[in-house]
């Protein structure tokens, strides 16, 4: 939530965050600087607490006042800390109160849920009731994966990659994808959704029951099922189970619906991913990695959608199979709906730096005592290959080769086929880039012949410069006729080399994304082979 305050005193900007009090909020002089902040995590209740306590601004008059109002502020991107600079806009996290959670319904419903209010997608985003209090987080740890479950809807709130260290000096640190760090904020929901809210589990609002809070894929063990269970003290029963697998990390999620009431039920599955724009620096000086969402449909294939695209527009496709992803360079986190049907492909930008991408099925409907299953795949992991292309259609596309992907695609598989004999990266590429250039030896020694040959003309050429001076008609001619009379292509020398171009191009590209390079050692002191090269090295 962002509470946005007009104030002329930024030397507010500057003051202890941790401290403030409805002294240091109040009273404001009514301007046009603006002043954005952000609390840290905990600092919500005392904020809030100030500005309703405060005489000046009393809670039902925060708008009417155009004091204190909360605001949906696009353009800024979250950076950790504080701010830029002073005097710039600084915007801390303040979490979520009963108090400001109530005005927030009232005044801004109308303007967050438009006219529309009834829509589907609208309905999967309203604000977490009294049910978040009763929740509690259910460990999961496999041997790539250690997950974090909110029984709140069942939602992974919380993603770490054992096998992904973020550096070879603390192995003890890994990659953590997705998190409710209000920086960096990236969870993966999904739910269902009937007619009423009461008769289906929505992320937001079921809170499921689960026999234990930690479950560990033991040794010998290949795969384990984490159960969830709800019901609506009316005959409606939901087990949202969560399999794994030694050694993946797409994660099938399933529905079991039983309908013990003595009513017809209809409903239907939906899973989204929810997203801030931050941004690791994984960038180098030559090279910058997207990060943004990504679809694919059945019609226009793999589509990549950066936060700009999300803030300003809605998606809103239907298609066969499909699935939708928020990428960044080496990880991926993505929800694949079933495949077998038509699904419909959603956005929505929920303001405070928030970018949502979901997915929901057809309905089903259940008469008394019968039972349903809905099932999609959640897939929380670095781009590997191999596991990328047995998941979905189209999904190896989220490692990101660029308009030279018809080209690195092949060039990857040929470097993984050595890799398999040879058992390491370095040397794979090694022997890769020496059958590439064998392959284009033909083409490097007519290059090499014909600049030869170029060189040996330098002093006539010269000597035909001297000759006719300014004259360039004149000397462009005699050119001409020497380069036919010595039967020599003056751009001889060029096309082998253009032609060679977009293969080494498209090397540096695979090698630029192949996670599976990331940390792997090769000889002597390389031991990361994910360290950006200048391509002058490759070429």
């Amino acid at each position: 939530m962002l509470v946005h305050v007009l104030t002329g005193d930024l030397l507010l900007a500057l003051f202890p965050f941790t401290k403030l009090s409805h002294a240091v909020l109040f009273p404001f002089e009514r301007i046009s600087s603006d002043v954005y902040w952000r609390f840290p995590a905990g600092a919500g209740d005392r904020v809030a607490a100030a500005l309703l306590a405060a005489p000046a601004v009393p809670a039902d008059g925060l708008w009417d006042l155009d004091v204190v109002r909360f605001t949906e502020h696009r353009k800024e991107r979250d950076l950790p800390g504080l701010g830029r600079a002073f005097g710039r806009a600084f915007r801390l996290h303040l979490d979520h109160h009963p108090a400001f959670a109530a005005i927030h319904a009232e005044r801004l419903g109308e303007l967050r849920r438009g006219p529309q209010a009834a829509a589907l997608e609208d309905r999967l985003q309203q604000a977490p009731g009294e049910a978040q209090a009763t929740s509690r987080i259910v460990r999961v740890k496999t041997d790539v994966l250690d997950l974090e479950i909110n029984t709140l809807g069942g939602t992974v709130v919380n993603a770490k990659l054992p096998e992904m260290p973020l550096s070879l000096d603390n192995p003890d640190v890994v990659k953590e994808l997705f998190t409710t760090d209000p920086f960096r904020y990236h969870v993966a929901e999904s739910g269902l959704i009937g007619s009423d809210d009461s008769l289906a589990p929505k992320h937001d609002k079921a809170v499921y029951t689960a026999e234990k809070t930690s479950y560990t894929l033991d040794q010998g063990q290949d795969t384990m099922t984490v159960t969830l269970e709800w019901n609506n003290g009316q005959g409606i029963e939901v087990s949202k189970h969560f399999t794994f697998k030694r050694g993946l990390y797409d994660v099938l999620v399933e529905h079991e619906v039983t309908n013990n009431s003595d009513q017809t039920w209809v409903g239907r599955e939906y899973q989204q991913l929810k997203r801030s724009s931050y941004k690791e620096e994984t960038d180098s000086a030559f090279m910058v990695f997207y990060t943004g969402g990504g679809i694919y449909t059945a019609e226009d294939k793999f589509d990549k959608l950066d936060f700009d695209e999300l803030s300003e527009s809605k998606l809103d496709r239907d298609t066969t199979g499909g699935w939708v992803s928020f990428l960044q360079h080496y990880f991926v986190g993505a929800w694949i709906p079933s495949q077998d049907q038509r699904n419909h492909l959603y956005s929505k930008y929920l303001g405070n730096d928030r970018y949502l991408l979901g997915t929901y099925g057809p309905g089903k409907s259940l008469n008394s005592g019968e039972t349903a299953r809905f099932s999609s795949i959640l897939y929380v992991g670095p781009k590997l290959n191999k596991q990328l292309k047995e998941v979905a259609e189209g999904f190896e596309l989220t490692r990101d080769y660029g308009w030279l992907a018809v080209i690195a695609k092949p060039m990857y598989w040929v470097l993984e086929t050595i890799h398999d004999y040879v058992g390491n990266w370095g040397w794979a590429i090694i022997i890769f880039t020496i059958l590439l250039k064998l392959i284009f030896y033909k083409l490097s020694e007519t290059s090499y012949r014909s600049m030869a040959k170029m060189k040996k003309f330098t002093p006539r050429i010269q000597a035909l410069k001297d000759r006719y001076g300014d004259d360039k008609q004149r000397m462009q001619q005699a050119m001409m006729e020497l380069y036919k009379k010595e039967k020599v292509n003056p751009l001889g020398g060029c096309l082998p080399m253009l032609v060679q171009i977009p293969f080494f191009i498209a090397l540096y590209w695979v090698l630029m994304e192949s996670v599976e390079l990331r940390q792997a050692p090769w000889i002597l002191w390389i031991k990361d082979l994910s360290i950006p090269l200048h391509p002058s090295v490759i070429l």
